[in-house]
């Protein structure tokens, strides 16, 4: 028996692989383990295949997220919100994100990722719709809200699916690649809904996301079935923390480890930050207009889907921890450029935007990568939502510290170093759990 619960595949015994099934699609799904042959290639073919859908259906499903940004200020003035409801209609995403993440975990464990992913969708699809028919206030925070409900189920059944589909060696390169892909998507996406917005209203551009979010429910629909998981060698070659003759923990949160990788994932969140506020004081220094900070943001986003790219290959060539330790030390930089470039050195403030734009994602793609890692395949669901809490958390907390001491300070240093001390706290996490994972193989040999 493997240690992280699941029987190695074998021509001759089903039990542990049925008991994955149970764990991450269902117990139907063991019916359509007989249809997948033993041989390597076929195997190959098999997950890559997956994996391709379920990075399409990524790369739709997330578009609406961030590519909806250029339509605030249209909906801002059809609603006619103030400066604090338009800050609680921003943060509610946030919000939102930190009350679903465990029972987002727990449903997925439950139920399997492709009925959560299916009711995410749905209720993406009518928050998107509600929000474009509404025309005051309530109605509008309404749609918000059931949207990012729907999100917060979504997107952590969409990389549960993609985590456990994956071997163990082409995890975070599969990752990187999805990441990659979707900021592509969003890049188009937004210009797209922009373009919409111009046209025919900003109603007409969230209908069109909404269309997009159910364009990729149906892929999903027809196309996956969860056949990755049916195959007993897919977590094969991931060490789990649980040493031979150890007893398993009776909860996945009763584990420090898992709940401090949590907290790295929060010290890692400043992308959010930068944005924030970032945005504000370069326009107070240099005059820089929205249109040039979006250019910036853009350059930033581009250079992204190369540092994912080179993130997933170098996890899986060199180590996940060893990558993390690397992020680690870029996002401290990413504070003190901005702490030195306030003072009148406009380049080195805009390397430390992008520098934050670029590295946006790589902790989640790499901390999902190691998910199974903790206690196997049937816990994927579980971790990869204690992951998504961490950045919720980080996306909600850490603005309201950097406000705090803006207004405190009357000034910006307080909040770039705190960015910076995020980032040490970032890097120490990922040392100290590179040392821990090392221990815990050498004892399991």
């Amino acid at each position: 028996m493997r240690r992280d619960g699941c029987a190695s595949f074998d021509r001759s015994g089903y039990q542990g692989v049925h008991r994955c099934l149970i764990a991450l699609e269902g117990p139907d799904n063991l019916k359509r383990f007989t249809l997948y042959t033993s041989d390597d290639s076929a195997r190959a073919k098999s997950w890559i295949k997956i994996a391709s859908i379920l990075i399409i259906v990524n790369c739709l499903a997330t578009i609406p997220s961030m590519a909806y940004v250029p339509l605030i200020p249209a909906i801002k003035k059809t609603i006619t919100m103030s400066g604090t409801q338009l800050g609680l209609f921003s943060g509610l995403a946030g919000i939102l994100g930190i009350l679903c993440a465990v029972p987002a975990g727990m449903a997925i464990k439950g139920f399997g990722a492709r009925k959560v992913f299916l009711s995410g969708a749905a209720f993406m699809i009518a928050g998107l719709l509600m929000l474009s028919l509404s025309s005051n206030f309530t109605g509008a925070l309404s749609g918000r809200g059931v949207w990012q409900i729907g999100l917060r189920f979504l997107l952590p059944a969409l990389t549960a699916a993609l985590v456990v589909a994956i071997p163990d060696k082409r995890r975070s390169t599969a990752l990187g690649i999805g990441t990659a892909v979707s900021m592509f998507g969003t890049i188009i996406g937004q210009n797209t809904g922009a373009w919409i917005s111009q046209t025919s209203g900003w109603q007409a551009a969230i209908q069109f996301f909404s269309a997009i979010v159910f364009f990729a429910a149906l892929i999903f629909f027809f196309f996956y079935r969860g056949g990755a998981a049916a195959r007993g060698d897919i977590l094969k070659g991931d060490s789990t923390v649980i040493k031979p003759g150890e007893t398993r923990p009776k909860s996945i949160y009763s584990m420090p480890s898992v709940w401090l990788l949590c907290m790295l994932v929060i010290f890692a969140g400043e992308e959010g930050l930068v944005d924030t506020f970032a945005v504000v004081q370069i326009g107070e220094t240099w005059n820089t207009t929205g249109m040039q900070f979006a250019w910036i943001s853009s350059m930033g986003m581009f250079l992204a889907i190369f540092i994912n790219l080179a993130a997933g290959w170098c996890g899986d060539r060199f180590g996940r921890w060893n990558i993390l330790i690397v992020s680690g030390i870029l996002n401290s930089m990413v504070g003190v450029c901005l702490l030195i470039g306030q003072f009148e050195n406009k380049e080195i403030y805009i390397a430390g935007i992008l520098i934050a734009k670029a590295l946006q994602l790589t902790t989640l793609l790499l901390a999902n990568s190691m998910a199974p890692t903790f206690l196997g395949g049937r816990d994927v669901g579980p971790i990869v939502a204690i992951i998504a809490l961490g950045s919720s958390l980080g996306q909600y907390l850490g603005p309201q510290v950097i406000g705090i001491l803006r207004d405190t300070t009357n000034g910006y240093t307080a909040g770039w170093i705190y960015i910076t001390a995020c980032g040490v706290a970032a890097t120490l996490f990922a040392v100290g759990f590179k040392i821990y994972f090392d221990r815990k193989q050498k004892e399991t040999k």
